[in-house]
C-alpha cells in the first residue's frame, strides 16, 4: 500500500497544479528546506518515511516554525507552530479545502457528471457546498440534535455488552470494536432499518474502502487495482438508495436527514445520495475506533489506571431494578466534572495516536503574520504531529503515554498550558474544524467507561495484562495511527454486574458544554 499512497498524493499535486498556476520563488517565501535529489527528493522521503516525513522535517529544521518544500513544480508549505497553523486555518478568504473535495468527488465516489459539476461549480463555493457545510455543523454542534445522536450512539454501542455473561468469551478486540462501533454508529445515523442492519458484511466493506482509497483516486483500472474498495463501493451505494426509495431516512439524525435535503435542492436523484453515503461511515469511523482502541488498551496496561478510572466511574453510575432486571446507567453527562483522569486519558490518547495533517491551497498571495509570504497555488500542510510530539511543548517524556498529563490540577506556568493549548490540535481547525469532534469524544470515552467499569478482560494466550500493540507505519493521509495487530482476548462481565443491563444517560438539560471537553 506504500507505493499508491505516494501516487495518490502526487496525484492530487499535479491536479491541483494544472488548475492553479505556477509561481516563482520569492526571497519573503518561508525558507526552502533542501532535498539531496532535485524536484523528487522529497517525494522519495514521503515514500520511504510516509506519515512520519513532515515530522522528521520539523525535527531537522526546529527553528523553522514554517518551511517551503518543492516537488517538480509544487510548492508545500509544511507549518509546525501551532500560532501559525491556527491563522491559516481560519483564513477563508486566501486558502481552501474545496480543491480537495472536488478531487475526491470526482475520482473517488463513481458520480454521474451533473453531481461531479454541480460540487464544482464556482470553484467549490456554491450553494450545495456551502448548505452542505452549515446543515452539517448545525447537526453536530453541541445543542438537541447531537443529544439525540449521542443517545443512539451509546446506547446502541451498550448492546455489544449486555450479550456478554460472566463466563470468558473470546473476542480479537480490534475486529471487535470495528464492527461494534460501525454498527452502532450506521444505526444512530440511519435508524434501525439502515443497509447494515441488512448486511452485516458491509462492516468490513467500509474498512476496505478506507485501505483502498488511495489506489482508487488513480482511477487506473480501479476495478483490477482498488478491486476491494471498488466492490465497496459498487455493494454499499445501491443499498442506500433503497434506503433512500423506501423513505426510510424519515428515521435518520439531523446530519444525515440534512445531507438529503442539500442534495434534492440540487436535483439529486435517491441514486446520487447513495453513491455519497459510503463516505459518511468511513470518515465517522476511520479516526474513532483505533483512537477508542488506543485509550483501552493503555488503560488495561495499567491496573491502577483501571482501578482510579472505575472509581471515577461509580461516581457517575446508578443502580436500578425494573421487574426484576438490575439496570446500570452511566450519565455522560458528569463525565467532564467527575471523571478527570478519564478525560484526561481521553486527550492523552488524541495526543498520542492522531497525527493531524490539515491541508488547504492558496488561492490568493498572502502575508502571514505579516512575514511570510504565501504563493498562490501553493499546498498548506499543516503537521499536527510534530506538535504532538514536540519536547517543546509537552516536556521530555512526549515519548510517554502519560494519562495524567492534562489534568487542570498539575502545576504548569500560564505559558506552558497555553503552548499544550495550542499544540493540541487533533481536530484541524478554522471553518474545517472537524465536525465530528464532540460525537467522537462521547462515542471513545462512554465505551471505553463502560469497558473498565464493568467488564474484565485478559490475553486470551494466558499473557497477563492487555498491552498496546506497536503501530503499524502511518501512511500518508491516513490521521490516526492503527494497531500493527490485532489482540486475542478474554472477556467477562464482573460477577458484581452478572444479569445487568448497561446503558448510557444524555440528559438534554444539561447545558452542552458539560458532553464534551473539546
Amino acid at each position: 500500500m506504500l507505493l499508491p499512497r505516494v501516487i495518490f498524493v502526487l496525484a492530487i499535486l499535479v491536479i491541483l497544479r494544472l488548475t492553479t498556476r505556477k509561481s516563482s520563488k520569492d526571497a519573503r517565501e518561508p525558507p526552502v528546506a533542501p532535498s539531496r535529489i532535485p524536484f523528487i527528493g522529497h517525494l522519495l522521503g514521503m515514500f520511504t518515511y510516509q506519515g512520519a516525513y513532515f515530522k522528521s522535517l520539523t525535527v531537522l529544521y526546529p527553528s523553522w516554525p514554517i518551511f517551503t518544500l518543492e516537488i517538480l513544480s509544487v510548492k508545500i508549505y509544511v507549518v509546525s507552530s501551532p500560532d501559525l497553523a491556527q491563522s491559516l486555518l481560519c483564513n477563508t478568504k486566501a486558502l481552501s479545502f474545496h480543491p480537495f473535495h472536488i478531487a475526491f468527488t470526482n475520482r473517488v465516489l463513481g458520480a454521474r457528471q451533473e453531481i461531479k459539476d454541480i460540487v464544482a461549480q464556482n470553484g467549490g463555493d456554491n450553494r450545495y457546498n456551502n448548505d452542505l457545510h452549515n446543515d452539517m455543523y448545525a447537526a453536530l454542534a453541541l445543542g438537541p440534535d447531537i443529544h439525540e445522536t449521542n443517545s443512539r450512539v451509546v446506547n446502541s454501542l451498550a448492546q455489544f455488552f449486555n450479550v456478554i455473561c460472566t463466563s470468558e468469551q473470546p473476542r480479537h478486540l480490534f475486529a471487535w470494536m470495528k464492527n461494534a462501533f460501525t454498527l452502532s454508529t450506521a444505526e444512530s445515523f440511519y435508524g434501525a432499518q439502515n443497509p447494515f442492519a441488512d448486511n452485516p458484511d458491509f462492516v468490513n466493506s467500509v474498512w476496505d474502502f478506507e485501505e483502498g482509497l488511495p489506489t482508487l483516486f488513480l482511477g487506473i483500472f480501479p476495478r483490477i487495482t482498488a478491486r476491494k474498495a471498488w466492490t465497496a463501493r459498487k455493494n454499499i451505494a445501491p443499498a442506500f438508495a433503497d434506503y433512500y426509495d423506501k423513505g426510510l431516512d424519515q428515521h435518520a439524525n439531523a446530519f444525515i436527514k440534512g445531507r438529503a435535503k442539500c442534495g434534492r435542492v440540487e436535483g439529486f436523484t435517491n441514486d446520487d445520495l447513495g453513491t455519497f453515503e459510503i463516505t459518511v461511515l468511513f470518515a465517522s469511523l476511520t479516526n474513532t475506533v483505533p483512537n477508542a482502541f488506543c485509550m483501552l488498551t493503555h488503560m488495561l496496561s495499567d491496573p491502577t489506571l483501571t482501578s482510579e478510572i472505575c472509581e471515577e466511574v461509580q461516581r457517575v453510575a446508578t443502580r436500578t431494578t425494573i421487574n426484576g432486571i438490575d439496570h446500570v446507567s452511566l450519565d455522560i453527562t458528569a463525565f467532564n466534572t467527575k471523571c478527570p483522569i478519564l478525560i484526561s486519558t481521553f486527550q492523552e490518547t488524541v495526543r498520542t495516536c492522531i497525527n493531524a495533517t490539515p491541508v488547504r491551497v492558496v488561492t490568493e498571495d498572502m502575508m502571514l503574520k505579516d512575514k511570510y509570504l504565501l504563493k498562490k497555488g501553493a499546498i498548506i500542510q499543516v503537521s499536527g504531529g510534530s506538535m504532538h510530539e514536540s519536547p517543546k511543548f509537552w516536556g521530555d517524556d512526549v515519548a510517554t503515554f502519560n494519562p495524567y498529563r492534562h489534568l487542570k490540577t498539575k502545576e504548569l506556568t500560564k505559558e506552558q498550558r497555553k503552548a499544550q493549548s495550542q499544540g493540541l490540535m487533533p481536530f484541524g481547525g478554522g471553518k474545517h474544524l472537524c465536525p465530528g469532534r464532540h460525537l467522537a469524544f462521547v462515542e471513545i470515552v462512554s465505551f471505553v467507561a463502560m469497558f473498565v467499569y464493568g467488564f474484565e478482560v485478559r490475553m486470551k494466550n494466558g499473557s497477563g495484562l492487555v498491552r498496546p500493540p506497536p503501530s503499524k507505519k502511518q501512511p500518508l493521509g491516513e490521521n490516526s495511527k492503527k494497531p500493527k495487530f490485532d489482540l486475542e482476548v478474554l472477556i467477562r462481565r464482573k460477577e458484581e454486574f452478572r444479569g445487568a443491563v448497561f446503558g448510557l444517560v444524555v440528559d438534554s438539560s444539561v447545558d452542552a458544554k458539560t458532553v464534551s471537553s473539546l
